[in-house]
């Protein structure tokens, strides 16, 4: 499985924040590339979570994403123009923000691998 989203970076007081507005998982690092890296991490172990759930598609499903079978890998994609910055950073005053693709898998079972799209 392959999972593509939109994602966000942005510097706050500590270092970094990445993550994906449409699955709402971040992460944090003391640069972008870590923050990207960390938020990756964050957005593999949530996709574990949800296939020990049972609920894997359905929460892929909910926040837009849609599926297309390529050989033996499923790629997830969320819509294009899907990223929208949540209103409660702008209202903690972040401004600036750094708009990237984020790109986790191929997933295999109990090994993911990580690759930056």
């Amino acid at each position: 499985m392959i999972v593509e989203t939109p994602g966000i970076v942005f510097a706050d007081d500590d270092g970094f924040v990445a993550g994906s507005p449409v699955l709402d998982i971040y992460s944090q690092g003391d640069s972008e590339k870590e923050a990207i890296e960390m938020a990756k991490d964050a957005i593999v172990c949530m996709l574990e979570h949800w296939a020990e759930d049972s609920s894997l598609e359905r929460m892929l499903r909910e926040r837009g994403l849609t599926s297309i079978a390529e050989g033996d890998l499923l790629r997830w994609t969320a819509p294009a123009g899907s990223v929208l910055i949540p209103d409660d950073l702008i209202e903690w005053g972040y401004d600036t923000f750094k708009v990237v693709q984020l790109s986790v898998g191929p997933v295999p079972a109990g090994a993911p691998a990580l690759t930056e799209g």
